[in-house]
């Protein structure tokens, strides 16, 4: 079935109002010894009970439920690197929220995120160096980011109007977003590791990008 623009637009928002998500991103890595066998993260998922919901897959099946979210709001979209370093996106109420994950499921929440807003997608590369994408449904507002290490997040100087849905990032920092943006054109631009953005020639007048992907460890 083909889909238009309009219904395409109105499948995110209905994310945000009725969907319960849930996001795998399988970590194919050896334990550090400090883990029991067994209890090794080997997959993050996210979305929504009663509350944001986050939550570990270990080894043997077992799923930790990570502590600390928000009490109201979701997650949109979760990361986990070779490391089992994490990134979530989502809501906080009606602002958007972002956290980076400790192995052992410790949250650390970003600051300074669009408020109101939300986070739709984020990525992490095997350092740990995250992106993050999203904005503001309502007021067609978007947003996106670069995360350090740290936690450090430096905003991006995206398009006045629009919305991030989609972001990735290599090895080598270097990111890529899509959305749409003014007039309700498609938009993509590269991401320097130092944040500055090369928007994409060529696209669709009228749509968006909803997707995108980036080689890991791509060497040009």
């Amino acid at each position: 079935m083909k889909y238009s623009f309009k219904q395409t637009l109105n499948f995110f928002s209905s994310i945000k109002r009725y969907c319960v998500l849930s996001f795998f991103v399988i970590c194919s890595c050896s334990c550090n010894v400090a883990f029991a066998k067994n209890s090794c993260p080997v997959a993050l998922i996210g979305g929504q009970g009663n509350a944001p919901y986050a939550a570990f897959l270990k080894r043997d099946g077992s799923i930790t439920t990570l502590p600390g979210l928000p009490p109201t709001g979701l997650i949109y979209r979760v990361a986990l690197n070779p490391s089992r370093k994490g990134l979530i996106g989502g809501t906080n109420g009606l602002d958007a929220y972002a956290a980076l994950v400790t192995p052992r499921g410790k949250l650390t929440a970003l600051n300074g995120l669009i408020a109101p807003g939300e986070i739709y997608s984020v990525a992490l590369n095997k350092s740990g160096r995250g992106i993050i994408g999203g904005g503001h449904f309502n007021s067609n507002v978007p947003y996106a980011a670069l995360v350090s290490p740290k936690g450090k997040v430096k905003s991006l100087d995206v398009p006045a109007n629009g919305l991030i849905y989609s972001v990735a990032i290599d090895n080598a920092h270097r990111g890529i977003i899509g959305g749409k943006g003014p007039s309700n054109s498609a938009y993509a631009a590269l991401v320097s590791p130092r944040g500055i953005l090369k928007p994409l020639k060529d696209l669709p007048t009228i749509g968006g990008i909803f997707w995108v992907a980036s080689i890991k460890d791509r060497t040009a």
